[in-house]
């Protein structure tokens, strides 16, 4: 799963330095050309209007300066980083370097700094998100990011509560009615609920985000249980277990 994770960032990031360049002031998101001028990797005429985090979580006493309790990235690894922009595969490049930081036992944050590029806003968020699981340390996520902050903060949030199976962090997460948005709170909620093996936490999605049933179904085929579904999921669950049950 993690061999394809990594081929489809570098497809990716590769595929975007192969795109045309945007006419100022117009900056590429995806595969779009528009404007984005509040810098959080959302086109201005689709973003919604105001981007509310939740309070599940006490960031209060959380140190904006956090990046300074690290030390700095050895010279080494900064010119490595520096000679990535003249590789021919240099989405490649920057993903292996960053690969090997995030493999240490105690990653150097400084990293994810040097992915504050446009061209790899992909990795800029996985890196924080990525650091914040494995040094368990929340105040990763409330950073006051360089770039796309709004969108990093949540996938920060997101990928926290999928890698420690707690949906505290899930409850974090703006409830917007908007397709990327949605994408993190059923990906956030579906996967803690898997993992622990609770339908109840499939409740705590907001319903505009849709297709609430898949979660109940999942969990049900773990468990191999459909009663453990609401009532107006119970047939989807019985023939998702049933299914299961014969395939074993």
């Amino acid at each position: 799963m993690r061999i394809l994770i990594l081929f489809l960032v570098i497809l990716f990031v590769s595929c975007q330095s192969d795109l045309p360049p945007c006419n100022e002031p117009n900056v590429r998101i995806g595969l779009d050309c528009c404007r984005d001028g509040n810098n959080n990797r959302e086109c201005d005429d689709r973003e919604p209007t105001q981007i509310k985090f939740g309070t599940a979580i006490d960031i209060s006493n959380c140190n904006p300066n956090l990046l300074e309790e690290f030390p700095p990235l050895p010279q080494t690894l900064l010119d490595s980083i520096e000679a990535c922009p003249g590789i021919e595969d240099r989405g490649f490049c920057y993903n292996e370097l960053f690969n090997l930081e995030a493999e240490k036992e105690n990653p150097n944050l400084h990293i994810c700094e040097q992915m504050a590029k446009p061209e790899l806003y992909i990795l800029y968020e996985r890196c924080y998100s990525l650091f914040a699981a494995k040094l368990d340390n929340q105040c990763i996520c409330a950073l006051p990011y360089k770039y796309a902050p709004e969108l990093a903060q949540t996938n920060c949030w997101s990928e926290m509560g999928k890698a420690l199976s707690d949906e505290t962090y899930c409850d974090m997460l703006p409830r917007i009615d908007s397709s990327t948005y949605v994408s993190y709170l059923r990906e956030c909620y579906s996967t803690v609920a898997i993992n622990k093996s609770d339908v109840q936490i499939c409740s705590k999605m907001p319903d505009f985000v849709g297709r609430k049933w898949n979660c109940y179904v999942d969990v049900a085929v773990k468990l191999l249980d459909p009663s453990v579904c609401p009532q107006e999921y119970i047939s989807e669950c019985r023939g998702f277990v049933d299914k299961a049950i014969r395939e074993q």
